[in-house]
């Protein structure tokens, strides 16, 4: 057996989701060396992360989640652009412009409807809010979307465009523990953590183009009207974005 060989199989039978942050750098550091000094180190431990996060069991739950890890391994930082049908995937939770968040009602949304329903013009409706979606890859990501809310009926309509920014890393969660799992598995954690040892890839930013869509205000989520807009350049990422 091969020492690269060696080395990655002692990896594999610590629970490193258990050990502190002083301990997992400590290994981080001591891996760093070895990748200089050890023949096809590198190489091995790829083709183990890989499998790690990609492979029967890992941490992907879909081809996107292994679209984006395969690029964290393989494309230096470079931007990933998520497609339409990643922005409809990414939308399972329903995402509410009506909210800043999952928990948190925005109340300039009630303010631009009763405008709009009052003196019958469209009233701007435009901002951003977090929200969540965990496929292995992604876990909170910045929705950016402007547009305008105009009533008819009795009943307020918001239509314009969206936009997402995420940024992607492999960051433990240092205060994770089996009574605190801060939304993570155990084996999501100890997957985390060594590839965070490992320092295999590159983190980078993830974005999207603009896509039309459109929510009444009796709606719990926005719709995807099918398009994107040509030629569309995501928002540039702000104080705050996720």
């Amino acid at each position: 057996m091969s020492i690269a060989k060696r080395i990655i199989d002692a990896l594999k039978d610590v629970k490193w989701e258990e050990k502190s942050q002083s301990e997992i750098d400590a290994k981080k550091l001591e891996f760093a060396a070895l990748k200089i000094s050890v023949p096809l180190l590198v190489p091995v431990a790829k083709h183990f992360l890989r499998n790690e996060l990609t492979g029967p069991g890992g941490h992907a739950k879909d081809e996107l989640a292994k679209r984006m890890f395969d690029h964290y391994l393989d494309e230096d930082g470079k931007l990933f652009v998520l497609t339409l049908d990643d922005m409809k995937a990414m939308n399972a939770n329903g995402i509410d412009i009506r909210n800043k968040d999952t928990s948190t009602v925005n109340p300039d949304f009630a303010v631009a409807c009763s405008k709009a329903k009052a003196a019958g013009t469209a009233q701007d409706y435009s901002g951003k809010l977090h929200w969540v979606w965990d496929n292995g890859s992604i876990a909170n990501y910045t929705v950016h979307y402007a547009g305008q809310i105009t009533a008819a009926g009795g009943v307020c309509k918001w239509e314009g465009v969206v936009d997402y920014f995420d940024r992607f890393d492999l960051d433990p969660r240092w205060g994770w523990t089996p009574s605190n799992p801060q939304g993570r598995s155990r084996g999501g954690e100890r997957r985390t953590r060594i590839g965070y040892i490992l320092d295999l890839g590159t983190d980078y930013d993830v974005k999207s183009p603009k896509a039309r869509t459109w929510q009444r205000e009796t709606d719990k989520a926005i719709t995807f009207d099918g398009t994107i807009v040509a030629g569309s350049t995501p928002t540039a990422p702000s104080a705050g974005d996720l």
